[in-house]
């Protein structure tokens, strides 16, 4: 049985839910309630990669381990953080609304001893994946020996590691370098990149965003710490999606879209998009010979395409309730991989991919340099 245990950031998310129609008194009551709260964080992260992998976990052949259930009165030592949401067009020029958020509104961080102490796992469990949320909030602090020390006795095969930005302190990121490159995957969006000054073009040609990218892990900040991993995966927004492993693996793009279309139709934001390419290549490493990295990157494109279009929103009797995982079901059926029951389309056939160059038959294509791009060439020859 394949084991894996998830954990890092912990957080509530406190989801303010902004009414159509609010009260002109302080007596008078809501239709529906404004604070709806969830366990995010690591506890989310777990949640998602339950979705991807419960085919393994009904038949037995996976365990997952993860932090423990959030305390009731846990409110003080949680980090909080907080968010608008408002009903938008669940398409512009649609009359169906869905809940999506407007705006984050930042978030209270708790002690990263307690964050760390409390919620860890209570026996190592020498897992097969290990998934480690880093959200900047107390996990990953300024004591990288107690992390290090835990790790050594957790022992695992394989690494994870979910990254919201690389502004934050470098010290964890390179003791985990030093020990677990060779066995360490790292998901971080591309904006998290080019907040540190790679200058990656956005929505101009893929070509273009490819060469950029490649030129970033050759000779930019990425090829001094990102470079060094097993592989590096980046999203771009709901529209692409980059893989590296000693140079360019795989890129994978929607033939028809430039990077941040969806959000063009579809306004307003969704969290997730990160946590559902960690489930997806989560269920990769668990089962290869199945799920192919080709075919857990486009399932991942095609669910975080389906969670932003779903939103918070269900609909009820009484109109269009609040659910923060209303997408969860969407989720599930992408990522959710069985293998004797697969038929019809397959989600990830939406996408076109790249291919690293010294696959290639034709000798001239065969040597071109990993930072030129012709992704029309390539398909069609010389």
């Amino acid at each position: 049985m394949k084991r894996i245990l998830v954990t890092g950031d912990l957080v509530w998310d406190n989801n303010l839910v902004q009414n159509l129609s609010l009260p002109s008194t302080h007596h008078e009551i809501l239709d529906s309630a404004v604070l709806n709260r969830r366990a995010g964080g690591a506890w989310y992260l777990h949640d998602v990669v339950s979705l991807a992998c419960d085919y393994l976990v009904q038949n037995k052949k996976a365990e997952i381990v993860a932090p423990a259930p959030p305390r009731k009165n846990a409110t003080k030592s949680i980090n909080q953080a907080y968010q608008v949401w408002s009903l938008f067009e669940k398409k512009k020029g649609s009359k169906e609304k869905v809940w999506r958020i407007r705006q984050f509104l930042g978030c209270d961080t708790s002690s990263a001893d307690e964050n760390m102490t409390q919620y860890l796992p209570d026996e190592p469990s020498s897992p097969d994946v290990l998934v480690l949320d880093h959200l900047g909030l107390g996990f990953f602090g300024n004591d990288t020996d107690k992390l290090m020390t835990w790790m050594e006795k957790v022992n695992p095969t394989n690494i994870i590691l979910k990254i919201s930005s690389m502004r934050e302190p470098a010290a964890a990121l390179e003791r985990l370098l030093h020990k677990y490159s060779k066995n360490l995957t790292i998901v971080l969006p591309a904006r998290a990149i080019r907040d540190r000054g790679a200058a990656i073009s956005q929505g101009l040609s893929w070509d273009r965003t490819i060469e950029d990218t490649v030129a970033e892990f050759e000779n930019g900040v990425s090829s001094t710490d990102l470079a060094r991993c097993h592989r590096v995966v980046i999203p771009f927004d709901h529209e692409g999606v980059g893989s590296f492993s000693v140079g360019l693996e795989r890129f994978l793009y929607h033939p028809r879209e430039h990077e941040g279309a969806l959000k063009t139709r579809m306004p307003g934001r969704i969290f997730g998009t990160s946590s559902i390419f960690v489930s997806a290549l989560v269920r990769h490493m668990l089962d290869p010979g199945n799920c192919p990295l080709f075919v857990a990157l486009g399932r991942a494109l095609a669910a975080s395409r389906s969670n932003h279009e779903c939103g918070g929103a269900y609909h009820s009797k009484r109109g269009i309730a609040f659910d923060s995982d209303a997408a969860h079901e969407e989720i599930k059926g992408i990522l959710n991989w069985k293998p004797e029951k697969e038929k019809g389309n397959e989600p990830a056939g939406t996408f076109s991919s790249s291919f690293s160059h010294d696959i290639l038959s034709d000798p001239v294509l065969k040597t071109q340099l990993a930072c030129k791009s012709d992704l029309l060439r390539d398909l069609t020859g010389l």
